[in-house]
């Protein structure tokens, strides 16, 4: 067997699924830096994102395996471009950012991909003797990926992810401030529809929260500075015969943020509102106020600004 078919049929399968289960495995994380800023400009969530990379991965490395050396050798022509593509970017990235971890570890994978890809350059298919004549996939190699790629879109679409802590992207173009002790999490609340509330910073933060809401309740991500979530907790929240319970988290300033006074107090108006707050020292990216309906840990409703529905039965 040539090196050229050692590495389109077996090398580059396997980068693809290390890159799939360290995804799977470190989480958010692990998205690139520039996709994860384009995502968060389109207030798209990340780990959504994370899990189609996942699966386009893992289908790629299948489909090299189970077809025949032309398509599996023209695949891998695709699937080591990106890769180079994406790891020399993160590597960019993690220059300008002085992380010296992400540079050699994008790095490294941009070499094995750049490596890899100028052994398949060497000769055609048709004209190296050593690799044979091109040949199809059988029905049954193609039945086979097929079934392989469905099962493990599955596991990824189902997988629980850790939520993305790193927004670089997001420190940037908020202007900030990047002091080294200043961790930075950015929640989307948008994007947690369908997805236990336990996968996002929430869960892993406030995680007693969950317990407050019961099998259906209200979360409310609100600041007593702002004076929209006041308007929303007048409107929907000030009354005493509010049957769900209804928890109302406080999304704190950085410890290094410097507040100006305000006009609005520091109590909201909800007489049946379990109070609590996120942790201090993070700087929490979110607006405010969400109200986010969660229904046996799930959430199945989030509004901006106001309800838009989720209080309905």
């Amino acid at each position: 067997m040539s090196a050229r078919v050692i590495a389109s049929r077996i090398l580059c399968p396997l980068l693809l699924l290390v890159l799939a289960a360290s995804q799977l495995a470190i989480g958010g994380n692990a998205l690139p830096t520039w996709l994860a800023v384009l995502l968060q400009k389109s207030d798209l969530d990340p780990l959504t994102w994370l899990r189609v990379l996942i699966m386009l991965e893992v289908s790629f490395a299948l489909f090299i395996l189970f077809l025949g050396r032309g398509p599996g050798i023209l695949l891998s022509h695709l699937a080591l471009i990106c890769i180079a593509f994406v790891s020399l970017a993160e590597c960019a990235a993690a220059v300008r950012s002085q992380n010296l971890a992400s540079v050699v570890i994008s790095a490294s994978f941009f070499t094995l991909a750049a490596a890899l890809e100028l052994v398949l350059l060497r000769g055609h298919p048709k004209t190296t003797r050593e690799d044979g004549p091109t040949r199809r996939a059988s029905p049954v190699a193609k039945i086979i990926a097929s079934t392989l790629v469905v099962v493990s879109v599955a596991i990824a679409a189902n997988a629980q992810l850790a939520p993305r802590t790193l927004t670089d992207g997001a420190v940037a173009n908020r202007e900030a401030p990047t002091e080294t002790n200043s961790r930075i999490i950015e929640m989307t609340p948008t994007g947690w529809v369908g997805r236990s509330l336990r996968e996002t910073p929430i869960g892993q933060f406030v995680p007693d929260v969950i317990d407050l809401m019961e099998d259906d309740g209200i979360l409310v991500l609100y600041n007593p500075r702002c004076g929209t979530c006041h308007d929303l907790f007048d409107v929907y929240f000030s009354g005493d015969d509010m049957e769900l319970p209804i928890v109302a988290l406080e999304v704190p300033p950085t410890d290094t943020a410097v507040l100006v006074e305000s006009e609005y107090s520091e109590d909201v108006d909800c007489p049946t509102c379990e109070f609590t707050s996120l942790p201090n020292g993070p700087m929490w990216l979110v607006g405010v106020p969400y109200v986010i309906r969660v229904v046996d840990e799930v959430v199945t409703c989030v509004g901006k600004d106001a309800p838009e529905g989720c209080l309905d039965d």
